[in-house]
């Protein structure tokens, strides 16, 4: 189980929930003015077409280890049960944000981020 966690973070895909039709468009780590974050790539204007809308949906480097805090958690009692676990729809919110694992394999885990504090949470 511990060699799962050490590699968890770089096996964790972040998936921007802005856009529900499109599970593909990968958060990516930013350096802000003060600290690291993950945003949406739309939030630049090179990765928008003409026209569209600029995607604020961001997460705080924090808010990202506390997302795989409660990942490991789960994952764990799993353990502690002897069960295997498939987080696969598992969904849960956090302060300002709501997370929801697309898919969990043995290579990554995919899971959609929708900041709250940013962005309105009627989608």
């Amino acid at each position: 189980m511990e060699s799962m966690i050490k590699g968890f973070w770089q096996t964790t895909i972040l998936v921007c929930a802005n856009h529900p039709d499109d599970q593909e468009i990968v958060m990516t780590l930013q350096q802000g003015p003060k600290n690291l974050f993950y945003a949406c790539p739309k939030y630049h204007a090179e990765n928008r077409t003409e026209g569209e809308q600029t995607c604020a949906n961001q997460i705080t480097l924090k808010e990202f280890e506390n997302m795989l805090d409660k990942i490991f958690t789960v994952l764990e009692k799993a353990d502690e049960n002897n069960t295997v676990m498939n987080l696969a729809n598992y969904s849960w919110k956090a302060r300002g944000a709501q997370f929801k694992v697309l898919s969990h394999t043995n290579v990554d885990t995919k899971i959609s981020v929708l900041s709250t504090k940013v962005l309105p949470t009627n989608k």
